[in-house]
């Protein structure tokens, strides 16, 4: 979400789910699809709100290539939806 956020162009953003986040991150698909369950109205308000769908991520480049995920943990306030929303 935060590169999703951080001044990319529409094309460079990446739709959030099972697949990206196994690709980048690795983990058990099901393990993944019951977090993003759990975060669901986060996330598809994030989707809505950048207009981003499942076609976004059909690019040249695999998202393994672009993206990398910090060494650091995120801020504990970091997925408070309002963060987000506030953003816009």
């Amino acid at each position: 979400m935060r590169y999703n956020w951080s001044g990319n162009e529409w094309n460079e953003r990446w739709y959030l789910n099972v697949w990206s986040i196994h690709a980048l991150a690795g983990g058990k698909p099901g393990a993944l699809a019951k977090y993003l369950t759990e975060m669901g109205l986060l996330i598809r308000s994030h989707h809505q709100t950048l207009e981003l769908h499942s076609n976004v991520n059909q690019k040249s480049s695999a998202i393994v290539d672009v993206l990398t995920i910090a060494e650091e943990p995120p801020p504990d306030d970091f997925w408070e939806a309002e963060r987000w929303l506030e953003s816009e």
